[in-house]
């Protein structure tokens, strides 16, 4: 007796240098409900960013196995998605997606601050290392944790 087994479909997620639309949709769908804008406004920010980072130009990941998981005790990825408010009304407008890490870094700052921050040497070369780090394909959180130090909480 042979049992006939229905095919199984699986949807394969695509990268090509992280970007991952599918995931950016699921990301999309899971933040909405946190900022309040709709699936739409957050996927057409990721689209229009061309899934990269505001700040770094680095590729983002978006799918839910790099976001932190208290079970297992990871933390965020560094290349996660993270929003940061911008000089926007706040309402349909004024986001933009960078880096987990970078934003953990920089978001205590005061504007000005971090204005000045982003012209000297120092922060060139932080954003030219972190970028050539996303450009190697290594999701390995190590060398970008040595970059920007993980907050501890």
């Amino acid at each position: 007796m042979t049992k006939s087994k229905g095919t199984k479909r699986r949807i394969r997620v695509r990268t090509d240098d992280f970007v991952d639309e599918l995931g950016a949709h699921g990301w999309a769908k899971r933040n909405q409900p946190r900022h309040g804008m709709s699936v739409g406004y957050w996927y057409q920010l990721a689209r229009s960013q061309n899934y990269r980072c505001a700040i770094t130009d680095a590729p983002i990941l978006f799918h839910s196995k790099y976001a932190r998981t208290m079970k297992k005790g990871d933390t965020v990825h560094p290349l996660y998605a993270a929003v940061e408010r911008t000089d926007g009304d706040g309402k349909n407008e004024g986001h933009r997606l960078v880096c987990y890490a970078i934003h953990e870094a920089t978001a205590a700052l005061p504007r000005d601050l971090l204005l000045e921050l982003r012209r000297t040497r120092a922060w060139v070369a932080l954003v030219r290392a972190w970028r050539a780090q996303a450009a190697t394909g290594s999701l390995d959180r190590q060398p970008f944790d040595r970059l920007v130090p993980p907050r501890k909480s």
